[in-house]
């Protein structure tokens, strides 16, 4: 009896403790359109879904000359790239994406400046409607298909909230912005001239997203709860931090150490949070359980990325973005794997096994 006691412990402490550990992720590169030109491909994934991947491919002349450069909207979806349907002549990009497939993004003509709001539904292209501004860009669509986002004059500094339903334009009176809108219809947006100058609207209603110590939160990320995740700018103007805002209060995040300056992109349903952070540790980041990690020390060190940026997070928890890969920019896709275990469980899993060792000896 003696002999074997030890085995429960050792099938219970020498598992790694999945539950209480940091992700750690598989990193795939997403492929893009062959290029024939004389130039260089670069891209970026935008949006995840339970759907498929957006974003897009550019490519760069090589002669400088921005008249020849291209951009091409993109959905993937397992190993199949799809090219989004736009005019000739024009630039386009996909920025997200729900769980039915639908996809917002942009079109820009390539000689003017300014972008033009678009959606794809079942692969067919909408402009939508600017209330006669001409210029605009969505930012984000929930699974009804609502989409949210900015329309603006072309040669103007300020711009306002907007929302799109079925094709219809409504404007979001007193907003410059509308950065995310989730299941509930709740709508993240910004009032640069106001304090706080960000609040959830909902129907009309709002609730003003606040700091405990009065700086200034600028919010990019809402998820299905009404969470918010964002960056705000230090007291001392030269530096930024994230937070996350949940059950009426603000949290403020660690940067990566060494680094001053970050950017927050994404929250999902389980408060993961990534963004990118630039200093002395550059790269794309992932904020959880209140902590904050380099992305790159999460993925395969033989792997030969260097993730940059992390735009994206899907309720799978799936990540999207670009970085580097065989000195192409390039777009990526990082798929949990399990976990990373915590040191605690780490020294449970070398004293049981030893303890197991020991008692086998005897």
């Amino acid at each position: 009896m003696t002999k074997y006691a030890l085995w429960p412990l050792l099938v219970v402490a020498c598992t790694p403790a999945i539950a209480f550990g940091v992700s750690q992720y598989s990193v795939t590169l997403l492929p893009v359109p062959v290029n024939n030109a004389d130039g260089s491909v670069a891209s970026t994934a935008m949006g995840t879904s339970a759907f498929g991947v957006v974003g897009y491919s550019e490519t760069f002349s090589s002669d400088g000359d921005p008249l020849g450069n291209t951009s091409q909207a993109i959905l993937w979806q397992g190993a199949n790239m799809i090219t989004l349907p736009g005019p000739d002549g024009y630039l386009a990009t996909a920025r997200g994406i729900n769980n039915s497939g639908d996809v917002i993004g942009t079109i820009q003509n390539v000689n003017v400046q300014y972008y033009m709001p678009v959606l794809w539904h079942d692969g067919q292209l909408q402009i939508l409607d600017t209330a006669g501004l001409a210029a605009g860009v969505p930012h984000s669509i929930n699974d009804g298909g609502v989409a949210v986002g900015q329309i603006a004059a072309p040669t103007s500094n300020v711009g306002q909230a907007a929302m799109w339903q079925n094709g219809q334009l409504t404007v979001l009176s007193g907003f410059d912005m509308a950065w995310a809108i989730n299941n509930a219809g709740q709508v993240l947006v910004t009032n640069y001239t106001a304090s706080p100058m960000l609040d959830i609207w909902c129907n009309g209603t709002l609730t003003p997203i606040a700091s405990p110590t009065g700086v200034p939160l600028g919010g990019d990320a809402l998820n299905n709860a009404g969470d918010v995740a964002g960056a705000f700018t230090m007291a001392n103007g030269n530096e930024c931090g994230a937070f996350l805002w949940k059950d009426g209060g603000a949290t403020f995040l660690p940067n990566l150490p060494g680094d001053i300056v970050c950017t927050v992109d994404a929250i999902n349903d389980t408060d993961l949070i990534v963004g990118s952070s630039y200093g002395a540790t550059p790269g794309a980041t992932l904020w959880e359980g209140g902590q904050v990690y380099n992305l790159n020390d999460l993925i395969p060190q033989d792997s030969g990325w260097l993730l940059a940026e992390a735009t994206a997070i899907d309720s799978f928890g799936r990540i999207v973005g670009d970085g580097v890969f065989d000195g192409q920019e390039t777009a990526f896709l990082l798929t949990p794997v399990g976990t990373v275990p915590e040191p605690a469980s780490l020294t449970l899993l070398a004293l049981s096994c030893a303890a197991l060792l020991v008692r086998r000896r005897k």
